[in-house]
């Protein structure tokens, strides 16, 4: 008869104790579920930000580059055709250097030498710039003095082309790994 009424005693109370710790333990899962799948979903959302922006600082790169290389030719044609320059400068898109540096130097720290670089070459192609605009109120033609200054252009041109090209490539390795 003892062992009948402990046996009425513990088993209400084991199922209870049962019901409470499954319970506990699915409230446990079902709270590292929810943090899992938060942190989860976080770095989804962190990722995509990333490429995003990874994705205007390639656009803006080739925006430059397409900026200097328009540049180049508009001085050039001045300069072969010998040509004053137009009292009204012709509409240019503006130049995005300052939101590249902003942008790589968040999201694209690794950039940082060549951005340097792009900042000294930038330079010389504003020296260039000046150089055909001195020439140009010159007006004296000197074919040899044309082809000099032509050449130093193209010689800018090409390294702010490679440049912007690197730049684009290190880009795209960077995004390959914020790919989700």
């Amino acid at each position: 008869m003892e062992c009948k009424v402990l046996s009425q005693f513990w088993t209400p109370l084991l199922t209870l104790l049962g019901v409470i710790v499954g319970a506990l333990l699915t409230g446990i899962l079902s709270l590292l579920n929810s943090y899992f799948q938060a942190t989860a979903q976080t770095e989804r959302e962190k990722n995509k930000l990333i490429l995003e922006k990874l994705e205007e600082l390639f656009g803006s790169i080739e925006v430059l580059r397409i900026h200097f290389k328009n540049s180049f030719l508009i001085h050039h044609r001045y300069l072969i055709l010998t040509e004053d320059l137009p009292k009204a400068a012709p509409p240019e898109e503006s130049n995005p250097i300052v939101k590249i540096l902003g942008l790589a130097s968040f999201y694209a720290p690794n950039l940082k030498p060549q951005l340097n670089q792009m900042v000294e070459d930038a330079s010389l192609f504003s020296k260039f710039q000046k150089e055909v605009l001195l020439y140009l109120a010159n007006k004296k033609v000197d074919q040899g003095e044309i082809d000099r200054i032509i050449n130093q252009g193209k010689t800018i041109m090409e390294k702010i082309n490679k440049s912007c090209l690197d730049m684009q490539k290190d880009i795209t390795d960077l995004s390959k790994n914020h790919l989700y």
